[in-house]
């Protein structure tokens, strides 16, 4: 149940808007690269975040933001997030997804919604793992529905959009 409180600490932070800044400033802290944010704080386990700025684009109104996590005692954590924006609420609750013919469906975990200037905005994630994550970028064909109490929203990732988690996985790769 430990890492139930680290994830929700990093949909904490995302939530706040992706705007960090070191709490805790060494001699060993690494640089940070274009795009990324980490967090230290040393009263707590939970050592930092990542949050690279891929988005994927699924139509007007929302995108998907791959995240990664990690802990001290060595947790990773992966996190498909999901940002609406539009001009109804939909109280996004579950995703499916086909891959390549297998059913999966996924719980929303975490969810915050809002009207900025008279626009409904849902912030939604679901956790994954890198597995998971891998075979959605790799798949041939890729069809999900999010669903909500107040309606669905039912798309298949092009080529383009697997291209882009290609890059959340290039990025993992070459910077852990």
């Amino acid at each position: 149940m430990k890492w139930f409180g680290y994830i929700l600490i990093v949909i904490s932070i995302f939530l706040i808007g992706c705007i960090t800044m070191p709490l805790e400033t060494t001699e060993t802290t690494p640089i940070i690269k274009q795009g990324e944010t980490r967090i230290y704080d040393s009263s707590d386990e939970f050592t930092g975040i990542r949050a690279i700025e891929i988005q994927i684009v699924l139509d007007q109104t929302l995108k998907i933001l791959p995240r990664f996590a990690f802990s001290n005692d060595g947790n990773e954590f992966y996190f498909i997030c999901f940002y609406y924006q539009g001009s109804s609420w939909y109280f996004f609750d579950n995703i499916y997804f086909i891959v390549d013919g297998q059913n999966s469906t996924q719980k929303v975990f975490e969810t915050e919604r809002d009207v900025i200037s008279g626009t409904v905005t849902e912030w939604f994630c679901i956790s994954s793992t890198l597995s998971f994550i891998q075979e959605i970028s790799n798949a041939q064909e890729v069809k999900m529905k999010i669903s909500g109490s107040k309606g669905n929203k039912i798309f298949e990732l092009d080529n383009s959009q697997k291209d882009k988690i290609k890059d959340f996985l290039t990025y993992l790769n070459e910077n852990l």
